[in-house]
């Protein structure tokens, strides 16, 4: 089952057109200027420094003064490209020890393992990287020697410590653990968060695939060695990301890094929300719905998503589900004209200004993802009931 939800997956991703949101508007003297002033308020955001924040918004604010001038008819705000670039490509990383297995600690005493390779320049380009749960939790060096050196030197690892985890703590310390590790490898590292997988041995599959399952926009693609994935996954979620089985290291890494990039601007999806602490799927955000143990037996609170862009029209067609916030981009929908939405049915039309303050609201919503650029944040549409 999991090899064919893989080739649908890939199919699908390589049919589509390439977004607008992969090609470049800002001439790259702008480029740069815009993204000198991101970055700063990036790194600002990461040391919690509320002056050199107001700082980096007041140069903002002249750069988006100055480009539109020069852009007239262009909105900066659909230049995804652009914004995606300027959120990683200047920021101040932190130097770090190459080519050696360093621990780094996590909130609530507990830590993981982060391999930098040699070859990691983040003044010159994002890298990949790979999440790696060890069989039994383990984060030493003995997971690091599962991966060949050829991956290693290209691939950036980051190991968080699983021991004592099972899988019943999947909405607590799981979650928190895996989290945590995203968000703050994020912040010291030019991780290229669209080619961000997912590595499980052993006793570690099944946490790992019960947590890619209610979180599917996080990973590139999740590969489990030795052990199989986790019983009763929403099979919908099932089919938002590539999951495989593999016989061992060296078939996860090939497998891995022929993975196309993760893109979060999809415009058809289905997804089921079992738990409260997984509200999210994608761009939609799940604010008032039935979870698991609130709905009739065998049912799952769930949401069905289709753009057609030709309308400008969300079709949103939900079960359990009673309001959802939604981050928008152009990707998406057309930002300049009015928007509809079908909700159950129902229609409803909105008309959005885009914005720098829900741009960077949806870039931390996603961790520090530098391709989450939506600059329209709806905060709460109503579905009604279907019938």
């Amino acid at each position: 089952m999991l090899r064919t939800l893989l080739t649908a997956f890939l199919a699908l991703a390589f049919a589509l057109p390439a977004p607008a949101q992969d090609e470049y508007i800002l001439k790259s003297v702008d480029q740069k200027k815009l993204a000198k002033a991101v970055s700063a308020w990036v790194d600002a955001e990461v040391a919690q420094d509320s002056e050199d924040r107001l700082t980096a918004m007041d140069a903002i604010q002249k750069n988006l003064s100055n480009l539109k001038k020069k852009l007239k008819d262009v909105n900066i705000f659909s230049a995804l490209a652009d914004w995606s670039n300027a959120l990683s490509s200047e920021r101040d990383y932190p130097k770090q020890k190459a080519g050696k297995l360093v621990m780094v600690p996590l909130p609530g005493g507990s830590e993981y393992g982060l391999w930098v390779p040699k070859a990691y320049k983040p003044k010159k380009a994002s890298m990949p990287a790979v999440m790696v749960l060890g069989d039994g939790g383990a984060t030493g060096d003995a997971v690091l020697a599962q991966l060949s050196p050829t991956f290693l030197e290209s691939t950036l690892v980051l190991i968080p410590d699983f021991q004592g985890v099972t899988a019943d703590d999947l909405l607590t310390s799981v979650r928190q653990r895996i989290l945590f590790t995203m968000v703050l490898g994020t912040h010291r590292l030019r991780i290229d968060r669209r080619k961000l997988s997912l590595l499980a041995f052993g006793s570690s599959t099944k946490v790992a695939s019960s947590f890619a399952a209610l979180a599917p926009h996080f990973f590139s693609g999740v590969s489990l060695v030795g052990g199989p994935m986790a019983d009763d996954l929403p099979v919908p979620n099932l089919a938002l990301f590539p999951m495989e089985e593999h016989a061992d290291a060296e078939a996860a890494e090939a497998w891995i890094q022929a993975l196309p990039a993760r893109r979060l601007a999809i415009t058809e999806f289905e997804f089921e929300i079992p738990y409260q602490e997984f509200p999210a799927g994608y761009w939609v955000l799940a604010t008032k719905f039935d979870p698991k143990d609130s709905t009739p037996d065998g049912e799952v609170a769930r949401v069905k998503i289709s753009i057609d862009r030709d309308s400008n029209t969300v079709r949103i067609d939900a079960k359990h589900v009673y309001q959802v916030e939604l981050l928008l981009n152009d990707a998406l929908v057309d930002l300049s004209k009015e928007v509809t939405f079908i909700r159950n049915g129902e229609p409803l039309k909105m008309t959005f200004q885009r914005g720098l303050g829900n741009l960077f609201e949806g870039f931390r919503r996603f961790l520090f993802d530098e391709s989450a650029v939506f600059p329209v944040r709806v905060r709460s549409i109503d579905i009604p009931v279907g019938k």
